[in-house]
């Protein structure tokens, strides 16, 4: 059966409680999400290439304000077929719920509850904030990629636009970014920054050629 790097999609949605979410509270995410993975591979030291788009502000009728945040998580040292990356999912659901099932962004805890006024409250499910469907069919954004989308324009706006008279794809920005690279050290037993690679992946140029030569670091054939 085939198998893929394993990474995660995450949609966050939170409430608008008067902060800002910061690359801070993107890797604190991400270091508990790679705890747990970790526990699944004892053998493993894992890394994790942990990246973001900037909080989008949605404001719905009738509802208060809230924001949507998109983190990605590539592990490029992980395989998995699509069995086995909805078993991990699955396996991440039931023991993030069980712990912080309606905060995100909270500090570590060390000996004790997560402290939840430091994060925030998260408005869907856990289930909802590790897309299933990449699990099933595992595509993702190339770093740095932005994000397209099937045209949406009205017929006034393509005429202004000078939009192709078939259906085609048009930019919508959000780009994520590298936010931060974790590597698993076992002698420490804790989750450290990776250095090396930080410094060569948070400065990516956006050359397309620059960026198609570091593309292969998360979407390597498997050994």
């Amino acid at each position: 059966m085939d198998e893929h790097i394993f990474f995660l999609d995450l949609d966050i949605y939170v409430g608008d409680i008067g902060k800002i979410w910061t690359a801070e509270h993107t890797v604190l995410t991400a270091t508990i999400i790679m705890i747990h993975l970790q526990e699944l591979l004892p053998d493993t030291p894992t890394t994790c290439i942990i990246t973001d788009a900037k909080p989008q502000k949605i404001t719905s009728v009738g509802c208060d304000d809230k924001y949507k945040i998109g983190i990605h998580l590539f592990v490029p040292d992980v395989f998995v077929d699509v069995a086995t990356h909805l078993k991990i999912r699955h396996y991440l659901l039931v023991v993030i719920s069980a712990s912080s099932p309606e905060h995100i962004g909270c500090p570590l805890p060390v000996g004790g509850d997560i402290d939840k006024d430091a994060g925030f409250p998260l408005i869907n499910p856990w289930s909802d904030v590790i897309d299933k469907a990449v699990c099933i069919k595992p595509k993702l954004r190339m770093l740095p990629a932005t994000k397209a989308s099937n045209c949406f324009h009205t017929k006034e706006e393509k005429a202004e636009l000078k939009c192709g008279p078939k259906k085609h794809k048009i930019n919508l920005g959000r780009k994520y970014r590298v936010i931060d690279i974790i590597k698993y050290n076992p002698v420490d037993d804790e989750f450290q920054r990776d250095a090396s690679m930080y410094e060569k992946y948070t400065n990516l140029d956006e050359d397309p050629a620059e960026v198609a030569k570091h593309a292969k670091l998360v979407s390597p054939q498997p050994p």
